[in-house]
């Protein structure tokens, strides 16, 4: 299948609740309706829709955790995926199955009607977790299409789904101030975030049982971790504002000075750091530095082409996610808005409804009540 151009897909995060289940089935036929997918079709892909949402709450999703519910649109069908952290691999019980008449086994008796339905489905992985995902067409297929054994081939569940739709661009756990902005004057090697305290705007961060600086055991569950554990998820590469390398301005004085990332950077890909003073690549670790004067169409096809098929993260600071959003290649944002105030300093927006006209987006107010996550995800 080939992906639309119009669009790429949607994607909304639920809750370990039950009420998530239809919740997602409406989400998605919204999706469809404006996708044309037929309703008879429609049915079949909202049937899938409930079997895979199911499954990953009773099966899935560990106690205070939620799942990711993502729809791509081809232009001859729809790929429905459903993101979870959980262990295990499901599995279609069989009549010679040992589990058969257990209710409780894993994968439940749901997949084989995602098997009847779908003309291919599967299990990837993820850190920490799996994805499991089915593709249907828009049509239907004649019975001359399906094998000699009647029923349509369909992908091992064994084998994890290696097609990617395409490569996105996502801004991930970008931070802003109530009235917008990202950092506050007065960067300087001290204080990279300026008079902004970095305490006060990513505290929901640190507060995360996933936080990767955490030294003590404990920390939150639910939406907050579930954002802070998705950052690395399928990122290949990440772009970057020469600000975000370090607070150096004009022509690199000193090129002994590698960043204020430390020999262990948190990034583990390459990444590309806009500038207008090139120098010569930095490897730290598994981190690679790349420093380009380039615009950002060209910086993006740079990165896309070293993330091996993988997402690229955009990681700002926020003058530069605002040129990405100018030149309208931004896919999906994560916006956290902090309730503290800067008054001045690098701003991403007057108001988040200025990206309303692009994009669709979720409010969510955070589980510790310490900011509103914005998710955007483009029309």
């Amino acid at each position: 299948m080939e992906p639309m151009a119009e669009e790429t897909f949607r994607e909304r995060f639920y809750r370990r609740e039950r009420q998530s289940v239809p919740f997602a089935r409406e989400f998605t036929r919204a999706a469809l309706a404006d996708w044309g997918v037929t309703e008879e079709r429609a049915d079949d892909v909202l049937l899938c829709v409930s079997e895979l949402t199911t499954n990953a709450l009773v099966h899935g999703v560990p106690p205070g955790r939620g799942f990711l519910l993502r729809a791509l649109p081809y232009e001859d069908g729809v790929r429905v995926e459903v993101h979870d952290s959980g262990d295990g691999v499901p599995a279609v019980p069989r009549p010679d199955d040992e589990t058969t008449g257990d209710a409780d086994a894993e994968g439940g008796r749901g997949l084989l009607l995602v098997e009847t339905l779908a003309d291919k489905w599967g299990v990837g992985e993820r850190d920490p977790g799996k994805v499991v995902g089915c593709e249907l067409a828009t049509a239907r297929r004649a019975p001359a299409a399906m094998s000699s054994g009647g029923s349509e081939s369909r992908t091992d569940v064994t084998q994890p789904q290696e097609e990617r739709v395409t490569q996105l661009l996502k801004v991930q756990n970008f931070n802003v101030s109530s009235d917008g902005f990202g950092a506050g004057e007065g960067q300087s090697l001290e204080r990279p975030f300026g008079h902004a305290e970095p305490g006060e705007m990513f505290s929901w961060c640190g507060a995360t049982a996933s936080w990767p600086n955490r030294t003590d055991p404990g920390g939150s569950r639910g939406l907050d971790d579930y954002l802070v554990r998705d950052f690395h998820h399928n990122i290949g590469a990440e772009i970057m504002g020469r600000n975000k390398f370090g607070p150096q301005r004009g022509p690199w004085q000193d090129l002994e000075w590698q960043g204020w990332w430390g020999d262990e950077p948190p990034f583990h890909t390459p990444v590309f750091v806009m500038t207008h003073h090139p120098r010569p690549s930095i490897t730290l670790s598994d981190t690679t530095f790349h420093f380009v004067d380039a615009d950002p169409a060209t910086v993006l096809e740079q990165a896309r082409a070293a993330a091996g098929g993988k997402d690229v993260r955009l990681g700002g600071g926020a003058s530069v996610i605002r040129e990405f959003l100018d030149a309208d290649l931004v896919d999906t944002l994560h916006v956290a808005v902090s309730p503290v105030k800067l008054g001045s300093g690098t701003r991403l927006w007057e108001s988040p409804d200025e990206l309303r006209d692009r994009f669709h987006v979720d409010v969510v107010p955070s589980p510790g009540g310490t900011v509103t996550h914005h998710l955007f995800w483009r029309k």
